[in-house]
């Protein structure tokens, strides 16, 4: 089921770029990406359930550096925090079971 799983996440479908560009502005700022990067490929080399990765090249005084950019999405925080407080759930229910009398 593990192996399902990981072909499962790994074939997550890649967010339109209008949204990811949206998601990078939001982050930080128009200006400071503009500024940052000389360009950002719209299309993603992987993604995955929380988030996308996309090659740039960041603008350096010496030299084009190509980079990985990593966008989560949107919301993903909060699905991270409601998972994280249903597994804690869980735990306090098994809690008891699991511990000797």
């Amino acid at each position: 089921w593990v192996a399902r799983l990981e072909t499962l996440v790994d074939d997550a479908p890649a967010r339109p770029w209008t949204e990811t560009r949206q998601v990078l502005e939001n982050e930080l700022g128009a200006k400071l990406l503009n500024a940052s990067f000389i360009y950002i490929n719209p299309e993603p080399i992987a993604a995955a359930s929380i988030g996308q990765v996309h090659q740039g090249i960041l603008r350096s005084p010496t030299t084009e550096r190509r980079v990985a950019v990593k966008v989560t999405y949107p919301g993903v925080d909060r699905l991270i925090m409601s998972d994280l407080s249903n597994i804690r759930r869980v735990i306090r229910m098994l809690k008891p079971a699991l511990l000797p009398a």
